[in-house]
């Protein structure tokens, strides 16, 4: 089983993330840790990051995903903000995933935001994130605006229909 928990930043998809790995007992891996020393630089100086500088990372998210497919699987954290993104990712839809897509108000994601002291994100990219974002007509899309419990519950309801 692959899921990968996507959307914007300040959207928890790390800790969705980790309470579904937790629950179907699969590893859990965090995009972020995948990207390279110059995106992250370039985050940091409050740059948000192109197309050329995703594709790398990008791929060797596929990769990771395409081992875990052949084994237990996985559950994944990752923005997959454009279609395109996710089509390298589940190599051109030929992967079996459940997209678990968090959504939130710009307001609340900013809030959530602010008060994260241990990443490296700008706060001020969420603005082109949201600009980048294009909400896919597929998979679960669950705001956030919920509590933890209640987002992972959906998620779960979802993914058990549709194993």
């Amino acid at each position: 089983m692959l899921i990968v928990v996507a959307g914007v930043s300040g959207t928890g998809k790390s800790t969705i993330g980790k309470a579904l790995a937790g629950h179907y007992s699969l590893p859990f891996f965090d995009g972020d840790d995948f990207h390279s020393k110059a995106n992250i630089e370039k985050m940091q100086r409050g740059k948000a990051l192109n197309d050329e500088d995703r594709l790398p990372w990008l791929e060797a998210l596929s990769n990771l995903l395409r081992e875990h497919a052949k084994a237990e699987g996985a559950v994944l954290a990752c923005s997959a903000l454009k279609e395109a993104y996710r089509n390298i990712l589940s190599a051109n839809k030929t992967l079996p995933i459940h997209w678990i897509v968090l959504t939130g108000s710009e307001a609340l994601l900013a809030s959530r935001l602010s008060s994260r002291n241990d990443h490296f994100f700008d706060p001020k990219l969420l603005r082109s994130q949201l600009n980048t974002f294009q909400l896919p007509y597929y998979g679960k899309h669950i705001d956030v605006a919920m509590p933890v419990g209640e987002v992972v519950h959906a998620a779960i309801e979802f993914i058990n229909r549709n194993v």
